[in-house]
């Protein structure tokens, strides 16, 4: 089973950086979760936004079949606007396939909202700069994220009381909260955790 982040490529950078997090604080292959967008220059589209594609609706489905999805599922569609055209697409073709849908965006009674099974509709107001999604939106988006990471992780546990475990020990800081945690655990010393 996976979790989706299904993605126009408005905010893709937030969602990158939100898998990567992911990815590096937990011990997961990158079979558990993904990062998806639309762009004709995928990797080029990560530094400079190309939003032509976003606007395909029907090319969702086919994009997220390079990922082998099914009912075991989840697809959670991500647009501050909650009328993006590629991520509903997304969401109305995953729903009728029995799979689990959700949402973050970040206005009321949208038609993204009302085309999933979950949506998270946090309502963040007008931007301080009109059309600048990444800021108010961009950044409750990315808190919405993080709860939603966090309570995944703890449902398949990867988490024994308010502490991380089954983390990839891939840096310093890693290891010695490693070590920490076995020596306040187990009662050890550091060299014997």
């Amino acid at each position: 089973a996976c979790l989706n982040w299904y993605r126009d490529l408005l905010h893709v950078r937030k969602y990158l950086l939100s898998k990567v997090q992911f990815h590096l604080c937990q011990a997961l292959s990158d079979e558990v979760i993904h990062l998806q967008w639309k762009s004709a220059h995928d990797c080029f589209s990560i530094i400079v936004a190309l939003e032509g594609p976003a606007t395909v609706q029907d090319e969702a489905w086919k994009d997220m079949q390079a990922y082998g999805i099914n009912e075991k599922d989840v697809v959670i569609g991500i647009a501050a606007s909650g009328r993006t055209p590629y991520v509903l697409g997304g969401l109305q073709t995953a729903k009728k396939n029995n799979i689990l849908t959700g949402c973050v965006v970040c206005n009321v009674d949208t038609i993204i909202g009302t085309a999933c099974d979950y949506p998270v509709e946090v309502n963040t107001g007008p931007e301080f700069l009109t059309g600048s999604t990444r800021l108010k939106s961009g950044t409750a988006q990315k808190l919405v994220l993080n709860m939603i990471t966090t309570t995944v992780m703890i449902q398949l546990g990867r988490v024994k009381g308010n502490k991380m475990v089954d983390m990839q020990l891939s840096n310093h800081k890693l290891v010695n909260r490693a070590v920490a945690m076995v020596m306040d655990e187990i009662k050890v010393t550091a060299e014997e955790a």
